[in-house]
């Protein structure tokens, strides 16, 4: 059936969607820690459970619950050899987002390697800078690679940003 089920002390690697333009062989590489992990080989999907906590060289993501969606490269779109590299990934129930100082929270967490995009939403989605401040609305995207954020605010809803003032 092409299911791995993983259960206790969960440790993955797993390959991320190399960017638009990327030299070859330069994908970022995920590590990923959970209490259950199961993989579903023929959909390009894992759903991870339990204190799930995925880390690359510059960003973390923690969640109660994570699934990952594959793109495969070579060989069959459906598991029939090639290789498979993270192309997205979504948090539920409460996620915690990182990069370098900068730390993003909301109920859910949705990141798209291809844009580099994290998009944070439900709960009171906050993005914290220790430069730029806090920004809070109904919907944050946060761009990597350009530090970019945009925000939602939703109609008849307020945004709010404060940022640290030097005297």
């Amino acid at each position: 059936s092409r299911i791995l089920n993983a259960t206790g002390n969960v440790r993955a690697v797993f390959p991320q969607a190399p960017q638009p333009g990327a030299s070859p062989g330069s994908a970022p590489v995920w590590h990923v820690s959970s209490g259950l992990l199961t993989y579903w080989d023929t959909e390009n999907r894992a759903h991870l459970e339990k204190d799930v906590y995925v880390q690359s060289a510059d960003q973390k993501m923690r969640a109660p619950q994570l699934e990952l969606y594959f793109s495969r490269t070579g060989a069959d779109k459906q598991g029939n050899g090639g290789t498979s590299q993270i192309s997205r990934a979504v948090g539920t129930g409460g996620v915690i987002v990182e990069q370098g100082d900068r730390r993003g929270t909301a109920e859910r967490g949705l990141y798209t390697a291809a844009e580099e995009k994290y998009v944070l939403s439900g709960g009171t989605p906050t993005l914290f800078d220790p430069v730029e401040g806090t920004t809070t609305g109904r919907e944050l995207t946060f761009y990597r690679a350009d530090d970019t954020i945009v925000v939602d605010s939703g109609n008849g809803l307020r945004t709010l940003t404060k940022h640290r003032v030097q005297r």
